[in-house]
């Protein structure tokens, strides 16, 4: 898949609450509740000069009370990053897109997953106590999960309680992988591993062929799993931020 393609993906399945136009680029904001979601997507022609695009991004995003905010990716215009650099914006967690297909050899969805259209307090509780999310963050994050049109919201609770939770957002054959998280207490005992490979086995049930997923440059050891379960990367990103007095949460 194209990396304007994977990247629009990413978009629709991790939707923001308010999207503008600037030429082919795609501004985004959520209230400030992750840079995926909060950050001008520049891809292709942004319709005028650099220079005259970088003010509009940031006037657009300083109305809103929000960090200016752009994600910088193979493919947008060569001479932005470092345009944007000389202004004084600063690089944001590196990260790497990393992609795989999906076949029909997954095993069935272990009994202990279940599965629900629509995030519930429980899920919602989960998620958020276990990133360590205040209140306001964690109100944000419930908003953005809402906004998902077509997906999966997986728990895996045993005897124990939940070990386990993560969202798959689809879109017509292909998804994404997101908020994938394991109780702090049971890390490092290969449940993120099974978990994933749950999440796949229902994403391939539903139809979807394809699975995408964000991950840290930084994060090893998430990387390492992601590539043993079969992962490789698709492409490098980052995001260029302006100074601002409410810097966006999360990545």
């Amino acid at each position: 898949m194209p990396i304007h393609s994977l990247e629009l993906l990413a978009h629709r399945t991790w939707p923001c609450r308010t999207e503008a136009l600037l030429g082919n680029w795609i501004l985004r904001e959520s209230g400030g509740f992750t840079r995926r979601a909060n950050s001008c997507l520049a891809v292709g022609d942004p319709g005028v000069v650099p220079e005259q695009a970088a003010d509009l991004v940031e006037s657009w995003y300083r109305s809103r009370d929000l960090e200016p905010c752009v994600k910088i990716v193979p493919g947008s215009p060569s001479d932005l990053d470092s345009l944007l650099e000389s202004r004084g914006w600063t690089i944001a967690t590196p990260s790497l897109t990393l992609a795989r297909e999906l076949g029909q050899d997954h095993p069935k969805l272990p009994p202990e997953v279940s599965v629900s259209a629509i995030p519930d307090s429980d899920w919602l509780r989960t998620v958020s106590l276990w990133d360590g999310e205040p209140p306001d963050k964690a109100r944000r994050h419930a908003e953005l999960a809402m906004r998902v049109h077509s997906g999966g919201f997986l728990r895996w609770t045993t005897a124990e309680g939940i070990l386990a939770v993560g969202l798959v957002s689809m879109d017509g054959m292909d998804s994404f992988l997101y908020d994938v998280v394991v109780h702090p207490e049971r890390r490092g005992r290969g449940i993120g591993r099974a978990f994933c490979n749950a999440a796949m086995s229902w994403a391939a049930q539903c139809g979807t062929r394809t699975m995408a997923l964000q991950v840290l440059e930084s994060n090893l050891v998430a990387r390492r799993l992601y590539e043993s379960l079969g992962f490789a990367e698709h492409h490098p990103y980052h995001y260029r931020v302006a100074a601002a007095a409410k810097p966006t949460c999360g990545c």
